[in-house]
């Protein structure tokens, strides 16, 4: 599975860097054993890989997922997942 994570950089401009993840598995936060360290978040968002799509669950932050806050979810190809400023997607290579 790859996981793409983007930090939008501009306000409103549109400009963001992005890092490309394979793996069956993912964490990102503020976490000290998170995978991927996202400044600012505290706590850790767990992504496993699940069929065609991810399950996504998370300690001590919630993340936005097809408008709705939340804390455990599904993520289908195609749908992203906001959280603080960071945005995740998956995507086939």
């Amino acid at each position: 599975m790859y996981f793409l994570v983007r930090k939008q950089t501009g306000r409103g401009s549109g400009e963001a860097l992005e890092t490309e993840y394979q793996g069956d598995s993912l964490t990102l936060g503020g976490a000290d054993n998170a995978m991927v360290q996202l400044p600012g978040i505290d706590g850790l968002v767990q992504l496993s890989a699940a069929g065609d799509g991810a399950k996504v669950s998370s300690q001590k932050v919630a993340f936005a997922l097809g408008g709705k806050s939340q804390r455990k979810a599904t993520l289908a190809m195609g749908q992203t997942l906001a959280i603080s400023g960071y945005e995740l997607s998956l995507f086939t290579p």
